[in-house]
């Protein structure tokens, strides 16, 4: 039988141009904009075709960029819109394949991060309330720039402050998907903005968190430290979380979380997590001893101060010994209405069902 001549591979099909007058009048060259968006969207979801594909979404990407420098404001609102319009009926029609979902997300999560307006809104919410935890993971990646920009925008009712919609997906995406990764992403997308009705989600993802550590020790525990760096920051303590049961709330999270990575980091059986859990005390530490000096408490200073030198490489025989119970005693010396950590449950790590 005669062999099958070599198939030769796709070649790169010509780019689409974009004019330089639609970076600076994007309104009257809105049409221009279009044919390029369309064009390489087309490409995008052309599994059959994974060269032009691949490029298509790096030039999606690229196309928000100027002169090596993000374009204006008035370009990338109306790019993004028209990327949202191109991006979306794939997805509401539930005909998408996994490979074009991803790669949809993951040019909605580029274009978002430099463009950071709400434009895109609506195609992040599709990523973000997706069954496959890659979708969802690159769905909230793009979140974070589209709810700082969210939070900004004065709502047609006239009541500022009030949470988007697309940050109140977040909480439901973490508690479906309860993966590591999904903590991380979700970390990331809810300390973008200082706003009030932000760090309240954030502040819910990480109280969820704690509950993996009192089953066992949960993945990317490292991540862990930045709610607590985030919410412990000199200005963002000081002006935004400057009520007493904010702080209580904080500080009660941070007396959870210290004490059972520190406990965690002492089994056996979590011997191949030790540099994270460390990492995660030290981290917390840190944040105790910004709170100290923002408040003026010596001795819950001086308390935390011995776990900021932990080494996360090569962690001390007894990760605990730094933490209990000094620290437990200084926030509760400080912080009266802040409870005894609770004891976390024997066993090995596992996720939450």
């Amino acid at each position: 039988m005669t062999a099958s001549a070599p198939v030769p591979p796709p070649a790169p099909m010509a780019q689409i141009p974009l004019a330089a007058e639609a970076y600076t009048d994007p309104a009257a060259r809105r049409a221009d904009i279009k044919i390029f968006v369309e064009g390489y969207v087309q490409r995008l979801l052309n599994d059959a075709d994974p060269v032009n594909q691949a490029n298509a979404r790096e030039e999606l990407a690229r196309a928000t960029m100027e002169k090596g420098q993000p374009a204006q404001p008035a370009f990338l609102f109306e790019y993004a819109k028209l990327v949202n319009d191109a991006l979306l009926p794939p997805l509401k029609g539930g005909k998408a394949s996994m490979r074009q979902k991803l790669n949809i997300a993951i040019v909605t999560s580029r274009v978002a991060y430099v463009a950071e307006n709400a434009a895109l809104t609506p195609v992040a919410m599709e990523l973000i309330n997706d069954q496959h935890e890659p979708i969802v993971l690159w769905g909230i990646k793009a979140a974070g720039p589209i709810i700082k920009a969210s939070v900004k925008m004065k709502p047609a009712n006239g009541q500022q402050g009030a949470a988007p919609p697309i940050l109140k997906a977040i909480v439901p995406a973490v508690l479906k998907h309860p993966s590591g990764e999904i903590y991380e992403e979700a970390y990331g997308a809810l300390t973008t903005s200082g706003a009030p009705v932000v760090l309240d989600e954030l502040m819910k993802v990480w109280e969820n968190r704690l509950l993996q550590y009192r089953q066992g020790v949960p993945e990317n525990a490292s991540a862990d430290a930045r709610p607590v760096l985030t919410l412990t920051a000199n200005q963002m303590w000081m002006s935004v979380l400057n009520q007493k049961a904010q702080r209580d709330r904080i500080m009660q999270m941070i007396m959870d979380q210290i004490c059972l990575a520190a406990r965690r980091a002492d089994e056996p059986a979590n011997k191949d997590k030790r540099d994270q859990l460390a990492s995660v005390v030290k981290r917390t530490a840190e944040g105790i001893v910004v709170v100290a000096l923002n408040q003026k408490l010596p001795d819950l200073q001086s308390a935390a101060e011995p776990a900021t030198k932990i080494n996360p490489e090569n962690p001390p025989p007894k990760v605990a010994e730094f933490v209990i119970p000094v620290i437990p005693q200084a926030i509760q010396k400080a912080f009266p209405d802040v409870k005894p950590p609770q004891p976390a449950a024997a066993g090995v790590a596992q996720q939450p069902q």
